[in-house]
C-alpha cells in the first residue's frame, strides 16, 4: 500500500504451545505501481521493520520462540524456482473481477502475484519461488512499444538481474548467491500483441536465444557437478473470449515464434542446457473464460489455477 504504514498483529488465541509456526511476508504487487514508464519514479516499496513481542505474553509459558530469516534457514524449501514473466506472472488483476473499472488507474488494488499459476506450482512442489515479472514487459519491445512513455523502453533482459526493479544498480550475482533447480519463462506475448510493429521471427527468435543464455550463463561452470540449468518456456493460457474483450490481445498469438525460438535453443545447447516448451491452449480447455476472468481480461484466482493444472500434468 503506497505511502502507509501498517501495523499487523497475530494474536495468541489460536497458537498452540510448543508448535512452530512460520509467519511470511509478501508483497504481493509489482515494483512499479503504474508500470515501468511513467511510473518508474513511484517505487512501490516494502518495509520490514521487526518483530514484536507485547508486554503481557510470558514467552517462558507461551513458548514464544523467534528464529531470524537467513538463506540456511532448515524451515526454507530447498528448491528453487525463479519466474519470469510479464502481466500473468506478476498476478495482474488477479483480484478483480471482469466489472472492475479502476483497475489501470489503481493497478495496486488488483495485483497479487501469490495467486498465480506459477506460485501455485512453488506451493506444490514445495519451492522458494522469486518473481521477476512485469505487466506489459517483452523482450524484443514493452506493449504499445509506439507510445514508450507509458512502459519504458528497457525490456525483460534488462530487469532480470536487478535487485531491485526500479533501480539500475545493484545487480544480483546469480553464480554466487543462486542457483535455481527450474527457471519459468512466459515471454513474448506482449512482442506482439498491442503493437504497430511486430518483430520479424528471425529478431524474435535472436532475443529469446540471448535473454535464455543470460539466464544459465553464470550457472554454466558448475554444471559438470550440480547438472545442466532446467529451463521451461510456457505460451499461451488465453481464453476463446479474448478476441471479443480485447481484437489486439491474443495470447496464443506468438507461440509458433516462442516454440521455434525454444526448439533451436534447444537442438543447439542441448549438451549443456536442458530446455522445453509447454504450449498451453487458448481453446477453453484450459481457461474457459466464463468463470475465470479477473480484470482488464486477465485471469483471476481460478483462471491462475486451471494454468497450474495443466501444466503440472
Amino acid at each position: 500500500v503506497l505511502d502507509r504504514a501498517r501495523k499487523y498483529e497475530i494474536t495468541m488465541d489460536n497458537l498452540r504451545p510448543g508448535t512452530t509456526y512460520t509467519v511470511a511476508l509478501t508483497k504481493l504487487t509489482q515494483a512499479a505501481p503504474f508500470n515501468n514508464g511513467l511510473g518508474q519514479p513511484l517505487g512501490s516499496v516494502l518495509t520490514f521493520h521487526g518483530v514484536e513481542i507485547p508486554e503481557d505474553i510470558d514467552n517462558n509459558n507461551n513458548n514464544v520462540m523467534l528464529e531470524p530469516w537467513s538463506s540456511s534457514s532448515s524451515w526454507l524449501p530447498s528448491r528453487r524456482v525463479p519466474l519470469i514473466g510479464a502481466s500473468d506472472t506478476a498476478g495482474f488483476c488477479v483480484d478483480g473481477t471482469p466489472e472492475t473499472r479502476d483497475a489501470l488507474a489503481l493497478p495496486w488494488k488488483y495485483d497479487n502475484c501469490d495467486k498465480t499459476s506459477h506460485a501455485v506450482l512453488g506451493r506444490r512442489w514445495n519451492a522458494q519461488v522469486s518473481v521477476q515479472a512485469i505487466a506489459g514487459i517483452g523482450l524484443t519491445q514493452n506493449a504499445y512499444a509506439h507510445l514508450p512513455f507509458l512502459l519504458g523502453k528497457e525490456t525483460m533482459p534488462d530487469y532480470y538481474d536487478r535487485v531491485l526493479q526500479t533501480k539500475d544498480k545493484p545487480r544480483w550475482d546469480f553464480a554466487a548467491q543462486y542457483r535455481p533447480d527450474l527457471v519459468i519463462v512466459s515471454l513474448g506475448g506482449n512482442d506482439f500483441n498491442h503493437q504497430k510493429e511486430v518483430p520479424s521471427n528471425e529478431t524474435f527468435v535472436s532475443a529469446y536465444h540471448d535473454f535464455l543464455l543470460q539466464i544459465a550463463e553464470p550457472h554454466l561452470a558448475d554444471a559438470a557437478t550440480t547438472g545442466p540449468p532446467t529451463i521451461v518456456s510456457i505460451c499461451g493460457q488465453g481464453d476463446p473470449t479474448e478476441a471479443e474483450r480485447d481484437p489486439n490481445n491474443d495470447r496464443c498469438r506468438p507461440c509458433p515464434h516462442v516454440e521455434e525460438a525454444t526448439l533451436s535453443f534447444q537442438e543447439q545447447y542441448r549438451d549443456i542446457i536442458k530446455v522445453d516448451y509447454i504450449f498451453i491452449p487458448c481453446d477453453g480447455s484450459v481457461v474457459t473464460g466464463i468463470d475465470d476472468i479477473g480484470c482488464e481480461g486477465h485471469k483471476n484466482a481460478l483462471g491462475q489455477e486451471r494454468v497450474a493444472d495443466f501444466v503440472e500434468q
